[in-house]
């Protein structure tokens, strides 16, 4: 359908153009949008920042925790072995020595983490004094050994030869070698290193501490201006949208939603509002009898068969729902050997034929009941009742539609029916009826049809003797 001239000429005239001030809003939003999005941007590059910062200082805390626990370990099990002489706390000893590759990685976590600043420095003379208190243990636990001449492991053995005697060590009683090995463990120049590497320790935590809390204000300063621009950006944001936002409900919401009232309550639109809401009602305006006339054409086709005028199965199950709900009966009906009448006369008898059920049904069964098409030749009739209210009638009226199919008409060749009743009391499901009705019509199709027959009584009821 097209839109008449001079109606597009009226449409074209007043109202804001909505249409320009979405694009301005569109553009403006786009640009706050981007910027946000560079600032959240920016927000999430800085806690990963400071996110990192904090995992390279727990990552060297735990590298200085580590040196400190080796060598007060170290101390306490030469001390143990120069006073007890139990070659378990040896082993324990060059177990730990053994993790030497451990220290110095620490040394390069710590490095890596915070390199040429004083907490690398403490860190690495802590190291030092801790390698040269190793030196003096391990001198004393060659002693030990020596004087008591105790079996040891193969490659602590080895160790510990390597490590050559100072001069006249060597000639000393056992009871002097093992008094000196006690001595240089216990002694106060073995406590000063053991204290230094403790102070050095400290010391470099306490570096560590200063540079962290350094490092996480000025992160924290950049996050807070990152903050607080995404703030004032947000603002802006909101602002354009509220601005949008109203503009939207003066000039377009408030004309739709009178709209949409109007087209509940199937009326015409009034013109006005926006020039985009003018031309929106002037078109519907038009279109509005049309499609009125449009929905009744295809309300009546959508309930009702094409061929035979009758309602459909649409129409029958939205029916039958309501129906079942009271007592009623429900009867099909279907006409004997239909195929046959296609195949000897044709389908256009067959659809002659099918019309002349369908008239018969109507005005044999209404206004009492009401006739469906189901489709093919199946019918059937809904009647509102109950069974003894209904079952003579029923009948009677079945016989009238047999007894008008039974002769010719026209084109039409006779044709036999068969009916099946269901009754119910208002409690069965929908199918329920149809399935009792079928089977009671199949009973009568079992004998060759031209009868009825009821559900809740055995046999069939013969049209004809």
């Amino acid at each position: 359908m097209s839109i008449s001239e001079d109606r597009q000429n009226r449409w074209a005239h007043g109202g804001v153009r909505f249409l320009a001030l979405i694009i301005i809003t569109v553009v403006a939003t786009a640009i706050i949008a981007i910027a946000l999005l560079v600032s959240t941007h920016s927000i999430n590059v800085e806690s990963d920042a400071l996110q990192r910062t904090n995992e390279r200082y727990a990552e060297s805390q735990i590298a200085i925790d580590d040196l400190l626990d080796a060598s007060s370990y170290l101390t306490t099990q030469s001390r143990l072995f120069s006073s007890t002489y139990h070659t378990t706390y040896l082993d324990n000893y060059f177990w730990e020595l053994s993790r030497s590759e451990q220290r110095k990685a620490d040394a390069e976590v710590l490095r890596r983490n915070y390199p040429g600043t004083d907490a690398t420095e403490y860190f690495d003379a802590a190291l030092a004094f801790s390698e040269n208190l190793s030196k003096k243990e391990l001198y004393s636990m060659k002693l030990v050994v020596s004087a008591l001449d105790l079996e040891i492991d193969e490659n602590i053995a080895n160790m510990l030869d390597e490590i050559s005697f100072t001069r006249g060590d060597d000639a000393l009683s056992s009871e002097k070698m093992l008094e000196k090995a006690h001595m240089l463990v216990t002694y106060e120049p073995y406590e000063h290193d053991v204290d230094r590497v403790s102070q050095h320790v400290d010391k470099c935590k306490a570096e560590l501490a200063n540079l962290l809390e350094g490092e996480k204000q000025l992160h924290e300063k950049t996050l807070s201006d990152l903050f607080l621009r995404q703030q004032v950006l947000t603002c802006i944001l909101l602002a354009m949208i509220l601005f949008a936002g109203i503009t939207f409900i003066v000039t377009v919401s408030k004309p739709i939603a009178e709209y949409i009232g109007r087209i509940e309550r199937n009326e015409r639109l009034e013109e006005k509002g926006a020039y985009e809401m003018r031309f929106l009602a002037g078109a519907y305006n038009e279109m509005y009898d049309d499609n009125q006339r449009v929905r009744k054409r295809l309300t009546y086709e959508a309930d009702h068969d094409s061929l035979t005028g009758l309602n459909n199965r649409g129409s029958f199950d939205r029916d039958i729902a309501t129906h079942r709900q009271s007592p009623m009966a429900l009867v099909i009906l279907d006409i004997d050997h239909f195929k046959e009448v296609n195949d000897q006369h044709g389908h256009d008898i067959g659809d002659i034929v099918l019309k002349e059920m369908a008239a018969s049904l109507e005005k044999s069964f209404e206004p009492d009941g009401t006739a469906y098409r189901l489709g093919g030749d199946e019918f059937v009739v809904i009647m509102p009742g109950t069974a003894e209210e209904l079952r003579d009638s029923i009948e009677r009226r079945a016989r009238a539609v047999a007894a008008e199919l039974a002769r010719p008409h026209g084109e039409a060749p006779a044709v036999g029916v068969s009916a099946g009743v269901a009754f119910g009391d208002g409690t069965q499901a929908s199918d329920d009826y149809y399935k009792r009705a079928d089977k009671a019509l199949y009973r009568v199709k079992g004998e060759r049809g031209q009868g009825i027959a009821f559900d809740d009584e055995p046999g069939i009821r013969p049209f004809w003797d």
